[in-house]
């Protein structure tokens, strides 16, 4: 349960605990670091753990597979099924009928697939893939936001009931004494990228910012995981004004003034990044590099700007000031408050589902 899918993942199990449900999760281990020894975790190894597009693939397959038949052996008089790793929904929806499971959205598949070059929309295998997601619907979909929902409705779930979710409320809490990070500057308007920079993401958007900002005014601080990580790193390695935080502590998100989140407009729906709800429940500003279309762009339009590939980052970054970022900055905690709401909403939707179907 690693990663923001497996984050994501336990605040939903603990909640459940707390409501007196018995909760059984069932993952993949790859071998390293701790696995503890818990009756209510059941792991499945992992196929394969490389990077090669095809291995990839084949190993979620056998990986995804094995999860179902994990999960029904334990006959849960529900499932929630998640979408890491891929082709969970495929197998779900093949070997689940008849019982009662909710797709939980992260991320979609097969669309994902097409998004990242694997395949066509009008191959076969994609065709194939959306006739069994539409022969084995779940009962209840948890959906990341309205815009992604009308996506599914749209395109794989048109009679499903959805719920939606946003992802990126951490549960950190910090001390008011607590030390401010080295990188941190009162006087300089500090924007950030924290998290996985992969195949959904645009590279070119932060080292456009790198090489338009002021080093007297700006400072940018980067935490990067993911296949493009390394390639940032190199080509900024030699900018002063751009910090590298191996290790980020989550409480210094509020050090942060403007947070900067990219999705690359052919995933737009197809994931929903977790990054600018992070951002706004620590009270800080966005930029959004990506569809208007999005669930992204409606949670942060209040609190931030949105630019595309026909905008100049350059003059973006050139007129902002720090009158404008506070601005932001201060409507930030309303936002957060009304994301926390619709959360709140959906879990009491989700414990009514329970409540009916168990």
């Amino acid at each position: 349960m690693d990663g923001a899918t497996g984050y994501y993942a336990y605040q939903l199990r603990a909640f459940l605990q707390e409501q007196g449900y018995d909760v059984v999760v069932v993952t993949t281990y790859g071998g390293g670091g701790h696995r503890s020894e818990n009756k209510d975790v059941i792991y499945v190894s992992q196929s394969y753990t490389g990077r090669k597009k095809v291995l990839r693939l084949y190993g979620s397959y056998m990986e995804s597979r094995k999860l179902i038949g994990s999960a029904l052996r334990v006959q849960a008089d529900c499932y929630i099924v998640m979408t890491d790793p891929p082709l969970l929904n495929y197998w779900a929806a093949r070997l689940m009928g008849g019982h009662h499971w909710c797709l939980w959205t992260m991320d979609l598949y097969p669309d994902a697939f097409v998004a990242n070059g694997l395949i066509k929309k009008h191959h076969w295998l994609y065709k194939f893939y959306v006739r069994v997601l539409r022969s084995g619907q779940p009962q209840l979909l948890l959906t990341l936001g309205p815009q992604q929902g009308s996506y599914l409705k749209e395109h794989h779930y048109p009679y499903v009931s959805m719920i939606h979710w946003p992802i990126g409320i951490r549960q950190t809490k910090w001390s008011a004494t607590e030390q401010e990070p080295r990188w941190y500057n009162k006087d300089k308007i500090v924007l950030g990228y924290i998290g996985n920079l992969g195949e959904a993401h645009d590279p070119q958007i932060l080292i456009d910012i790198a090489l338009s900002m002021n080093p007297k005014k700006h400072t940018l601080v980067l935490s990067c995981t993911g296949i493009y990580a390394q390639a940032v790193k190199k080509r900024l390695s030699n900018i002063k004004h751009v910090i590298w935080v191996a290790d980020f502590v989550a409480s210094n998100f509020r050090y942060i003034d403007i947070h900067v989140v990219s999705l690359r407009s052919s995933w737009t729906h197809i994931c929903v990044p977790s990054k600018a709800v992070t951002a706004i429940q620590y009270g800080g500003a966005v930029l959004f590099y990506g569809s208007k279309d999005s669930d992204t762009y409606t949670y942060m339009q209040d609190v931030g700007w949105h630019l595309d590939d026909s905008q100049d980052v350059g003059q973006w970054i050139h007129t902002l000031t720090f009158r404008e970022v506070q601005s932001k900055r201060r409507r930030a905690s309303e936002v957060y408050h009304s994301l926390l709401e619709i959360r709140e909403g959906g879990r009491q939707l989700l414990l009514e589902y329970l409540d009916e179907n168990i």
